[in-house]
């Protein structure tokens, strides 16, 4: 009887939330009552990763393509001669463009994220 009244050899027992009895896995001030743990397998690990990888690519290349934009913004508002500026304002036609593409393919990518993982976009 001695030994069942001894509690330091046993486990400690997880506390329970008071509304459903349920475990509770991590302290309270680590965790919202709304926030629950992601677990995925190896292929959807490879999957998150090179959907990352071209979101990220996407929003460099994003980036590159409006200082490339604004540059020839510039060029264009500095340069009178009319051979160039026609030229000018074909590559100014065809920078926006691409930078709308990256913008569109940057959304879907988000989009496509928050469909696979469940990961809701704020």
């Amino acid at each position: 009887m001695a030994f069942l009244m001894h509690t330091s050899g046993m486990a400690r027992q997880p506390t329970r939330r008071i509304s459903n009895g349920a475990v509770r896995r991590a302290a309270k001030r680590q965790r919202s009552s709304n926030s629950r743990g992601m677990y995925l397998s190896a292929a959807e690990i490879g999957t998150r990763q090179v959907l990352q990888r071209r979101w990220a690519f996407d929003i460099v290349s994003g980036g590159q393509t409006l200082c490339d934009l604004s540059v020839s913004i510039f060029l264009r508002s500095h340069i009178p001669v009319p051979q160039f500026t026609a030229a000018i304002d074909q590559i100014i036609d065809m920078l926006t463009l691409q930078a709308v593409a990256y913008l569109v393919q940057t959304q879907q990518w988000l989009r496509l994220d928050s469909d696979m993982y469940d990961i809701p976009l704020q």
